[in-house]
């Protein structure tokens, strides 16, 4: 599993019959969210007083506080064994001592990050496949019919509201005053984080189920029409692009003047941050849908075939995993990283850490009792 040498791949343009069926492809995917099924995801962040917990969203549609040191689980959520949150796709928003999920009940959930208790939640009208997202003063999430609300964080009250045309699947961002919505309506819209109107929008040629990531100025994002952009923060304007050779679903991570991000050709692509130039090409053996992270010096990536492998940044050369880190089911969700180590989330109920810079497993613990 070498990495492809610069010049390996290059953009080139998509034939007329191919961009006609993969339009008609994407106004099914746009109009039918997935089925109520979830997918496990981890997130890290301090609980509450700077105590950090890893905060699992399970295959079961439950939260899981985890102590990241040894992998005992300290509270769940919902807390009673026979209930669920029907189906939970993007992992939790933490921050200020709060943890908010998003869920397929057409919920938003902000609970106490230290406890579990429930501190406010709010109905959106319609089930939640993106995950919220936390800025200074306000919760954002989209809903599957398109509605994007602007929240008070210490109470859950509706500030402002957004319709877009379709679903929103993926993670709002929020820049200063600046949300930034990736839609299932071929949208990348800027919105005002304080009333929730409009800045700019672009127009992508296909659907948008992942989140942006933003860096000096630039957003950065890809999507169903097999390309990753580079927009500018302030005005929307495109900057540049790069054809992949699949779709797009996760969020990129820009780092050191380089984007890292993942498609379903199995390919994770590095590409110059500038120009969007690429710079090496690493071929995983399954599709990668799951968020890379960054972690100590470590680019980790997980596949759909369960493959856990860390990367060098600087040339995708291989550091650690591979075959010896088949977890024996799909990773879909979101790696987690903290505390000198990676946590992954895997389908089949089961939760790994690894030491993120030897890749050495530290624990593993089964959800699903």
């Amino acid at each position: 599993m070498q990495p492809l040498q610069p010049g390996g791949l290059r953009p080139g343009p998509m034939s007329r019959t191919a961009l006609v069926i993969l339009l008609g492809l994407l106004g099914a995917a746009a109009c039918a969210p997935p089925g109520p099924h979830g997918w496990a995801n981890a997130a890290f962040g301090p609980a509450a007083q700077g105590t950090p917990l890893v905060y699992l969203v399970g295959a079961e549609a439950k939260l899981f506080a985890i102590d990241p040191d040894t992998g005992q689980i300290r509270w769940q959520f919902p807390p009673e064994a026979d209930r669920n949150l029907t189906a939970v796709y993007g992992p939790p928003a933490v921050g200020d001592g709060l943890v908010v999920v998003g869920a397929y009940d057409r919920k938003v959930h902000a609970l106490d990050g230290a406890t579990g208790s429930v501190r406010w939640e709010f109905d959106t009208g319609a089930p939640v496949i993106a995950s919220p997202a936390l800025g200074p003063g306000i919760v954002v999430v989209g809903n599957g019919a398109g509605r994007v609300v602007g929240l008070d964080p210490a109470s859950g009250q509706l500030r402002w509201e957004y319709r877009t045309e379709q679903p929103v699947w993926a993670r709002p961002v929020v820049v200063g005053t600046t949300v930034l919505i990736a839609g299932m309506d071929h949208h990348l819209r800027a919105l005002d984080a304080r009333n929730g109107q409009l800045r700019w929008q672009f127009r992508a040629d296909g659907a948008l189920p992942g989140s942006p990531a933003v860096d000096q100025g630039l957003v950065v994002f890809g999507g169903l029409d097999s390309t990753i952009r580079a927009v500018g923060l302030e005005d929307g304007r495109e900057r540049w692009r790069f054809l992949a050779g699949h779709w797009v679903w996760n969020t990129p991570v820009v780092a050191g003047g380089t984007v890292y991000v993942g498609a379903l050709d199995g390919k994770v692509y590095a590409l110059d941050a500038v120009g969007g130039q690429t710079r090496w090409v690493y071929a995983a053996p399954h599709r990668v849908k799951a968020d890379p992270v960054l972690a100590d010096g470590v680019l980790v990536v997980a596949d759909e075939g369960g493959q856990v492998v860390g990367l060098r940044p600087s040339d995708g050369q291989v550091l650690w995993g591979g075959q010896e880190h088949n977890l024996g089911a799909p990773v879909v969700g979101a790696v987690a990283a903290g505390r000198g180590r990676v946590f992954v989330a895997a389908q089949n109920y089961w939760v790994y850490s690894f030491d993120s810079v030897t890749g050495a497993p530290k624990w593993r613990i089964q959800t699903r009792k």
